[in-house]
Order: C-alpha cells, then sequence, then structure tokens
C-alpha cells in the first residue's frame, strides 16, 4: 500500500477492536494501518500469544469474512527492539530483538518503528549516540526499500506510561541525530523517506488531556520539509480532532492511538452488560465481577500505573484513560465471559439495543448490509467518533 497521505497508526491487537475498525473502513473506503507492539506480539507470543505470522493471519482473516481487500491494509511493528527483555542481559536481549525484526520482515510488516531507547540489566545508561548507533545496527539488518522506518531517541514508553520523562524535543537535538542517519543513508545510496519521533509534550493521564506545543514546532517542521523526512506522533490518544489536524499540517505522517480504542471498547463492554442484565433471560456474563477479580488477582499490568488509595485505585481500574484492562482481555476467565456476553446481545433485537443506549437508527443500514452481529455493531458504535476523527484529521 504506498502512503500518500498521513495516516492514523492503530496500535492495537483486539481483535474486536480490528474488526469494527476494518469495517469502518470499508464502508468508508478506507486504508488501514495497524500496528502491534513488541510486547504484544513477538516471536514468542508476547501477552497476546500472537507471533507475528499469526497476528497477520488472524487479521487477513477479518478481512476476508468482511470483504475488505487484503492491499489496503498495511501492518507495522511498533517500538521494536529490546523492550520486552529488559530484564536480560544485553547479549539474549538484543538476540531477541534482531530476531523479532526478522519475523516482523517475514510475515510482510510494511512499517517499522525501530526503538532502542532502553538500557538492558548490564548496561549503564545509553547516550543519544549509543541509542542511534543500536537503531542503525538493526536497520542494516535489512535496509529494505519497500518498509517504512521509523527512528528517534525521545520516544514515550509503549503501553501508555506517562512520557514525562522526556522534554519537548529541541530542533538542535533534531538536526544533529537526523543528520547522523542522513549520513549513513548517502553512504549505502537509501533514498527512502522516513519518520522520526519527536516529543511534543503531548500526553494524557487518568483523566486530564494535555495537548502538544504546536506553535513551537516551526523550525522543526522546516527542517524536516528540507530534509525530506516525516514525523511520527506517539500518545495521540484522546486529543481533538483540530489538534490532530494540526499535527498534520505539521508533517506529523503517523497519529498513533492505541488506548483510546480499548478504552471506548471497554465503555460498550459495559454498556452492553447493562442491557444483559435487564433483558437477557439467560446466564449472566458479570463481566465486570470477572474483569476486577482479575485485575486484582494478576495486578502485573497495573500496579506501577494506578497509585493512591485502595478505593481510589479501584476506580482507576476501570476509568483511567490509560485502559489498563486491555492487558486482560485474553485472560480465561475473561474471555469466557466476554463470549457469554456476545451470546446473549446477538439474542436480542437490535431495535432494543439501540433504543436502551439511546442510539439513533441512521446507522442501521451499515448494520443491515454488513451482515455483522449485534455485538460487532455495538462497538462499532462506540468507535466510530474515534475512528472518525482520525481519519478527518488526516484528510480522508
Amino acid at each position: 500500500m504506498l502512503i500518500k497521505k498521513s495516516l492514523p497508526s492503530f496500535c492495537t491487537s483486539n481483535l474486536d477492536v480490528i474488526k469494527a475498525i476494518v469495517l469502518y473502513a470499508k464502508v468508508k473506503n478506507l486504508p488501514i494501518l495497524i500496528e502491534s507492539t513488541s510486547s504484544q506480539v513477538n516471536q514468542f507470543g508476547g501477552y497476546t500469544n500472537n507471533k507475528p505470522y499469526q497476528f497477520k493471519n488472524k487479521i487477513f482473516k477479518i478481512c476476508s469474512a468482511l470483504n475488505f481487500p487484503k492491499k489496503k491494509i498495511m501492518l507495522g511493528a511498533d517500538h521494536l527492539g529490546p523492550f520486552p527483555w529488559l530484564q536480560y542481559k544485553s547479549h539474549t536481549a538484543w538476540k531477541n530483538s534482531i530476531n523479532l525484526l526478522k519475523n516482523c520482515i517475514k510475515s510482510n510488516y510494511k512499517k517499522i518503528h525501530i526503538d532502542t531507547c532502553y538500557n538492558f540489566k548490564d548496561q549503564k545508561k545509553l547516550s543519544k549516540n549509543d541509542i542511534i548507533k543500536k537503531s542503525l545496527e538493526l536497520f542494516k539488518i535489512v535496509k529494505k526499500k519497500n518498509i517504512f522506518f521509523v527512528f528517534g531517541t525521545e520516544t514515550p514508553f509503549p503501553g501508555s506510561k506517562s512520557n514525562l520523562r522526556i522534554g519537548f524535543t529541541k530542533v538542535e537535538t533534531l538536526k544533529k541525530e537526523v543528520n547522523i542517519y542522513l549520513k549513513y543513508f548517502k553512504t549505502i545510496n537509501y533514498k527512502s523517506r522516513f519518520a522520526y519521533v519527536i516529543e511534543p509534550r503531548m500526553f494524557f493521564s487518568h483523566f486530564k488531556i494535555y495537548k502538544p506545543k504546536i506553535l513551537l514546532l516551526k523550525k522543526h517542521v522546516d527542517f524536516s520539509k528540507k530534509k525530506n523526512f516525516f514525523f511520527e506522533a506517539h500518545s495521540t490518544d484522546y486529543q481533538p480532532q483540530s489538534v490532530l489536524r494540526k499535527l498534520v499540517l505539521n508533517n506529523f505522517k503517523f497519529l498513533k492511538v492505541g488506548p483510546e480504542l480499548t478504552f471506548f471498547f471497554l465503555k460498550a463492554i459495559l454498556a452492553m452488560e447493562k442491557i444483559e442484565k435487564n433483558f437477557s433471560e439467560d446466564k449472566k456474563s458479570k463481566i465486570t465481577d470477572v474483569l476486577l477479580l482479575n485485575m486484582n488477582k494478576y495486578p502485573l499490568y497495573w500496579f506501577k500505573y494506578y497509585k493512591g488509595s485502595k478505593s481510589y485505585i479501584q476506580k482507576l481500574l476501570l476509568q483511567s484513560k490509560l485502559d489498563r484492562v486491555r492487558y486482560y482481555w485474553d485472560k480465561n476467565e475473561v474471555s469466557k465471559s466476554i463470549f457469554l456476553l456476545k451470546k446473549n446481545i446477538n439474542k436480542l433485537k437490535i431495535s432494543l439495543i439501540l433504543s436502551e443506549l439511546k442510539h439513533d437508527k441512521s446507522n442501521l443500514n451499515i448494520f443491515k448490509s454488513s451482515k455483522i452481529t449485534n455485538f460487532e455493531f455495538v462497538v462499532l458504535i462506540f468507535l466510530k467518533k474515534t475512528l472518525e476523527k482520525y481519519y478527518k484529521a488526516c484528510f480522508f
């Protein structure tokens, strides 16, 4: 797929969310970029238990079921590097990073963000030059011209951890770093365009959104256009369309969004559970109880992010915009509960569901023409505003 415009980069491994994205793109005749992080999907399965080729096959299976052309979907690897293996010594972690890159290339991933900003267990703190050197080591393994590469030394943590550790990227820093890459590219006659991650001070916390300092980016943008490269925006979740549009106008090629997608997926699930309680006569899913039980039983994915009193933490579990819930959908008990919720919701009349959601019937033609289930339609309803916002910001 040739990238002519800026694109939303949907960073999620949630197949229900991906199905909604594919459905929306099909109806609107849009291209899709879906990315998975090195923690979600890797050669060992990641926390989703998917290897790159398995993840690709599952996405293509969704495309086939919805008659969406595979040529209009592009797969990307986000934060590809040592991040999932930082607890290991450098030799092992680096070997894993190389193998993951090779796995993604073999699985026909067309966009790769190389992220080497992290220290191994047996290393001292990396300098910016160390990070660039490591990035180029990975790049040299493939250096293919049909892959869009992304680099950067000031990359936010994957998984929505606050990027307060990073200050606003200085234009002097940007110039110095990019010129190192350009100098190397010249030696190998590599002329493909690439993107660079910079920090415009854009992020989000549990209940607050911090807009980027776009007015300070003029010199950055002028330099990027002069040197013929783009920017990639991380942590764009929950930003208004006007801000996303300004990013696009300031040479940001990719707008990454992840937690916002699964946050509204969670909202859809909780709304359906309420309808299930009131109208289903079958065994109930009790999805809220099951989620909270699993999150409290296995706090690995949220305990570093959620601090405060016990009652405040319990509030954050299902309400924080960081959406650490997304790490639990594949848990055995949770997936069984979701299966039951789907079964119960799909038995109800769609008119009843829309009435309970206080949603108008203007989108019913999508439901009827696509032959999707009630559950899938409700997920699409809750994600539609986000998808529309991102595509419009990219001038689609």
